[in-house]
C-alpha cells in the first residue's frame, strides 16, 4: 500500500469521490512537504475543514507530535460528509489518537491558549470575512506558535487555462462585499497581502514556493458557484464578469490555478 493509499484510508468519503480525494491528498501531501513538518512537532491547524490537511500533517508528526485541529464551524457543517462525521471517522483511525479536533471555536477569542511548534492554514485565507480578520488571526498565531505556514490560490495564473478560475474567485470575492455571505470565498487573499501581514503582525518572512495545483478539481467547482450567484441588484456589472468567465472557459482546456506555500517564523 503506497502513503497516499494509506492516508485515503483514513478519511470519510463516499466511493464516487475517490478519485477526486486521490488528488486532493496528493496535493495536501506536496504543500505538507513545503511547510517542512517534522517528527514531534506540536501543530495547531486553523480551519482543518473535513481534515483533508489534517491527516496529512498527522502522518508527517509521527507517533510523538500531535495536530490539534480546529475549525470555526459547528460539526453540522459540511457536504457530502459533514465536518463532524469527517472527524469521527479520522479520531477512530491509526492515527487519530495524534489528533485533538475542535468546532465552534474561534482562536482569536482570549480564552483560546496554547503553546505550538508550527500553526497551519491550509487553503483557509478566503474564508476569513475580511483581512483585518485575517490580521487579527495572524497576530494571535504570533502569539501561540513559533512558525507558521500559509497556502491558497496564487491568483497569478500561469497559463491561459488558469484564467476561468481566477475570475471565478475574484467575482465571488467581490460579490461577498455586497452581499455578506458565509461561503467558502470571502476575501482575497494574494501572495502581497500576506506578505505585508505577516511583517505587520511581527511574522518574519522564510520562503515563499508555489505547488502545482492544474489537476485539482477546485477550478471547475468555483466556476460553477459564480454562475449561480444571485445578482438581483447587482446586475448588470457582474453579469459582465461571469459573462467574461464564461467566454474564458472557451478558450480551452479549464485548470485549477496553483497554490502558493509561505513560511514565516
Amino acid at each position: 500500500m503506497s502513503k497516499q493509499e494509506e492516508l485515503l484510508s483514513y478519511m470519510k468519503f463516499y466511493g464516487d469521490d475517490l478519485v477526486i480525494q486521490q488528488r486532493q491528498t496528493a496535493h495536501r501531501m506536496r504543500l505538507v512537504e513545503k511547510f517542512d513538518i517534522r517528527p514531534g512537532d506540536k501543530v495547531l491547524e486553523v480551519g482543518c475543514g473535513q481534515g483533508d490537511t489534517t491527516v496529512v500533517l498527522a502522518d508527517a508528526i509521527g507517533e510523538n507530535g500531535h495536530v490539534h485541529a480546529v475549525d470555526i464551524a459547528e460539526k453540522g457543517y459540511g457536504a457530502p460528509v459533514t465536518v463532524g462525521e469527517a472527524a469521527e471517522y479520522i479520531s477512530r483511525s491509526p492515527i487519530g489518537d495524534r489528533i485533538t479536533f475542535s468546532f465552534e471555536t474561534d482562536v482569536t477569542e482570549d480564552g483560546f491558549t496554547g503553546s505550538y511548534d508550527v500553526a497551519v492554514l491550509s487553503h483557509s485565507l478566503f474564508y476569513f470575512s475580511s483581512v483585518d480578520e485575517l490580521a487579527n488571526m495572524l497576530a494571535k498565531l504570533r502569539i501561540l506558535a513559533g512558525r507558521i505556514c500559509v497556502s491558497d490560490w496564487d491568483l497569478q495564473p500561469a497559463s491561459v487555462s488558469q484564467l476561468a478560475h481566477a475570475q471565478a474567485i475574484l467575482l465571488q470575492g467581490l460579490y461577498a462585499r455586497f452581499n455578506p455571505t458565509d461561503a467558502n470565498v470571502r476575501t482575497i487573499v494574494t501572495k502581497k497581502i500576506v506578505q505585508d501581514l505577516f511583517t505587520e503582525t511581527g511574522w518574519e518572512l522564510i520562503s515563499t514556493e508555489s505547488v502545482p495545483a492544474t489537476e485539482l478539481d477546485d477550478a471547475r467547482w468555483e466556476i460553477a458557484t459564480a454562475k449561480e450567484l444571485t445578482l438581483d441588484h447587482l446586475e448588470p456589472v457582474f453579469s459582465s464578469y461571469i459573462e467574461l468567465m464564461r467566454q474564458i472557459t472557451k478558450l480551452g482546456a479549464v485548470e485549477s490555478l496553483n497554490s502558493f506555500v509561505m513560511n514565516a517564523h
